[in-house]
């Protein structure tokens, strides 16, 4: 600097400041200058001891200098430029002006401002120049700082607790309908002639096969009561053999090697010959309600109570050139998944359930992409009980399509619900039909809206 003021400031004890009052290319607003020096030079100038930036094509220059008094207290400012005009406090400076504490200096072209404060403390030695003093940290953003994490906290605290709130409602609203849903098996299996007599017909049972004295495991799925009193499964949970894909390779002692072979012969007698009188597979049902070892609930349910929409269901040829054989199902056969649309059976009850079914008008919504499904079921009788699993809609639902969800379900969850709390409520969209028997993860329900009540068996 150009000199100092060991006097004036031993004497007086006192400096001034100039605080820059907006941000720009070299400073920012609130940086200041501590000076006590007998001349301190304001411009653009790089050796000005207060640098102003430049917005114009003007060469750099010396826009002002700020000196002693002459009587030896205070400040004068003293303009320098013939282009760039000096304000203080609004007013041009013509020649000179003497500065008081809270002067604002400005400038033409909308250049930055300066606060001129007289300091009476000692806070900053100027006696060997001028002191540069960053910008302070504002008081709003020292509080932001300190505030910012109690909001984020308490944000998350909400949040987990609406959360924690949400989770528990869910699980009081499916824990309320889990009596709702059974393990359902089938006990036994008759090979029926069944006669149509104009209004009436005649059934007689021409074989019986037992999986209980064959001291084979019965096979075994889910099913589950509405609210309307209605008690809805697979219908391959009730008819087990209707889902095979290559019936005619069963072989060895599988539960349902006898049963299949019915089955192929009924079809095959049915399709050939014409007539009142037809061949049939029945099946008897035993429902369990709740944990392993309980009693059968209820009277055992003979499968012709049951109604189910038969029209989709494939027939198809598994003979040869010399002989004809054939097989009735309802598995997806050449890619043909309206096939699967037909694999859903309900039967009337006395008991009400609490499993509300969803509506048609919305259950789109409820099954949406996206959307969280829960399933219940029994996926092994003999071991595991019932289970409770989640998955996702993984495409959008589609009226006359399947509901295509994950779950990681496993065999025995068919016929069990697939369930959507809609509104703080609990509906089924969908009955689980396919599931991946080696525990993958791809496997389909068929919506409620293809329940036929009263329909075609």
């Amino acid at each position: 600097m150009n000199g100092t003021m060991e006097n004036n400031v031993s004497t007086y004890n006192k400096y001034y400041t100039l605080r820059y009052q907006r941000s720009d290319s070299l400073h920012k607003a609130g940086e200041r200058i501590a000076a006590s020096v007998d001349t301190l030079r304001i411009g653009q100038q790089e050796d000005c001891d207060v640098r102003i930036d430049n917005p114009t094509d003007y060469a750099d220059e010396l826009f002002a200098v700020v000196r002693p008094a002459a009587e030896g207290e205070g400040w004068m400012l003293i303009p320098c430029s013939d282009f760039v005009q000096v304000v203080v406090n609004g007013t041009p400076v013509e020649l000179l002006h003497t500065l008081k504490d809270g002067d604002r200096i400005s400038f033409s072209e909308g250049r930055q401002e300066l606060l001129f404060n007289i300091r009476h403390d000692i806070k900053y030695d100027t006696t060997n120049g001028n002191v540069r003093i960053a910008a302070a940290v504002s008081r709003k953003l020292i509080c932001l700082f300190v505030l910012l994490p109690i909001i984020l906290c308490s944000a998350l605290g909400y949040w987990l607790y609406r959360t924690s709130q949400a989770k528990a409602i869910e699980e009081k609203l499916l824990n309320d309908v889990r009596e709702s849903v059974m393990q359902i098996s089938v006990d036994s299996v008759f090979y029926a002639m069944i006669v149509n007599n104009g209004s009436r017909s005649d059934t007689t049972i021409l074989r019986t096969y037992s999986y209980l004295s064959a001291e084979s495991h019965a096979i075994s799925g889910t099913a589950f009561l509405t609210a309307d009193s209605m008690l809805v499964t697979a219908r391959h949970c009730i008819e087990p053999w209707l889902n095979m894909r290559e019936p005619q390779k069963l072989q060895g002692d599988s539960a349902l090697s006898l049963p299949v072979k019915w089955a192929i012969e009924a079809e095959t007698y049915n399709q050939i010959n014409e007539g009142d009188t037809i061949y049939k597979l029945l099946t008897l049902c035993e429902l369990y309600k709740g944990d392993i070892g309980t009693e059968p609930y209820g009277e055992k349910i003979i499968s012709s109570r049951f109604c189910y929409d038969n029209t989709n269901d494939e027939i198809i040829d598994i003979g040869s050139f010399t002989e004809e054989r054939y097989w009735r199902s309802i598995a997806r056969h050449h890619a043909r998944t309206d096939m699967m649309l037909g694999d859903i059976a309900t039967c009337k009850m006395n008991d009400k359930g609490l499993i509300k079914l969803a509506d048609p008008t919305n259950i789109s919504e409820m099954a949406a992409q996206g959307r969280t499904l829960h399933f219940m079921g029994y996926p092994d009788f003999n071991e595991r009980g019932f289970e409770q699993k989640e998955g996702i809609v993984r495409r959008p639902f589609a009226a006359e399509a399947m509901i295509a969800h994950d779950g990681n379900l496993i065999h025995g969850y068919s016929g069990g619900p697939a369930l959507s709390i809609y509104n703080n409520k609990v509906y089924a969209v969908g009955v689980i039909s396919v599931t991946d028997d080696t525990g993958g993860n791809r496997m389909y329900s068929v919506p409620v809206t293809a329940i036929k009540k009263g329909g075609k068996q």
